[in-house]
C-alpha cells in the first residue's frame, strides 16, 4: 500500500476521530464480512482477496486503514457475486444505488473522512483496486464492450455476464470516488492523479458504436456516475 510517512503521521493525530467515524476502536474492529455465496459456475476473474493481516506494530494509521480497505475488498466482492446472479435485465442501480446497503454507505464515508489525511495515498489504492479487478495490464483502462455479435449464444450470454460484472465494479468505483474527492480542497492532489481521474471518466462517455446489447443502461448508468465524479473535480 502506498501510504507515506507523512500520510499517517496525520492519521495518528486525529485518529480517535477517525475511529469514531469507523464506529470501531483498533482492539476491537468487527473482522470483515464473508462474500455472499453466488451462482458464478465457472467465471473466471479476480478472486476475493484473504483479509489484510496487520502487523501489531503498525501505527494507529496504517491499522486503521489497512483494516478498512480489507472490509471493501471484501464487502465490494460480495456485492459483485449479488450482481452476477441477478438477471441482466435488472439495472446495477436498483442493487448498489446509494442507501440500498447502510453498512457499505458507512464504509465509503469513512473513506472519505480518512481522505482528508490521505486522499493520495486512498487514490492510489482504489486504482490498485480497479486495475487488479479489471485484469488491467497498462494504464490505460480502457473499457471495451465484451459480447461480439457473431459469437454463439452461449458465448454471448457469458460476454454479457462478464460485461455486468466489469460495469458493476465501474459503479462501486465511481461511487468511493465521488466522496473522497470532495477532499480534494483539504488535501490538494498532484495533477497526474487528477487528469487520471479525468481521462478514465472520458473514456466511459464514448458512444459504443453498434452495441445494443442488455448493459445498454448499465453503460449509461455508469457514464453518468463519471460525469458526478468530473463534476466534483471541477467544484475543487
Amino acid at each position: 500500500m502506498a501510504t507515506s510517512q507523512q500520510d499517517l503521521g496525520f492519521f495518528d493525530i486525529s485518529l480517535k476521530s477517525l475511529l469514531k467515524s469507523f464506529g470501531a476502536s483498533p482492539v476491537g474492529l468487527k473482522p470483515p464480512i464473508p462474500p455472499a455465496s453466488g451462482t458464478l459456475g465457472e467465471r473466471k476473474g479476480p478472486v476475493v482477496m484473504a483479509p489484510v493481516n496487520v502487523d501489531p506494530e503498525s501505527k494507529p494509521g496504517e491499522f486503521v486503514l489497512k483494516s478498512l480497505f480489507a472490509n471493501f475488498t471484501l464487502l465490494s466482492e460480495r456485492k459483485i457475486r449479488i450482481i452476477m446472479a441477478e438477471p441482466l435485465e435488472k439495472p446495477l442501480n436498483k442493487s448498489l444505488q446509494r442507501g440500498e446497503d447502510p453498512q457499505f454507505d458507512q464504509l465509503i464515508s469513512t473513506m472519505s473522512s480518512l481522505a482528508e489525511y490521505c486522499l493520495p495515498s486512498i487514490l492510489k489504492t482504489l486504482f490498485d483496486w480497479y486495475k487488479r479487478q479489471n485484469g488491467l495490464e497498462d494504464e490505460s483502462h480502457e473499457y471495451r464492450p465484451r459480447a461480439n455479435t457473431k459469437s454463439k449464444n452461449d458465448e454471448q450470454q457469458k460476454d454479457y455476464l462478464l460485461e455486468r460484472r466489469d460495469l458493476a465494479i465501474d459503479f462501486i468505483f465511481s461511487l468511493v470516488l465521488i466522496e473522497v474527492l470532495k477532499q480534494i480542497p483539504l488535501h490538494p492532489l498532484l495533477d497526474g492523479l487528477i487528469q487520471e481521474v479525468v481521462n478514465l471518466a472520458f473514456k466511459h462517455f464514448k458512444y459504443k458504436e453498434g452495441y445494443l446489447g442488455p448493459n445498454t443502461g448499465n453503460m449509461h448508468i455508469v457514464a453518468d456516475l463519471y460525469a458526478e465524479v468530473v463534476g466534483v473535480v471541477a467544484q475543487s
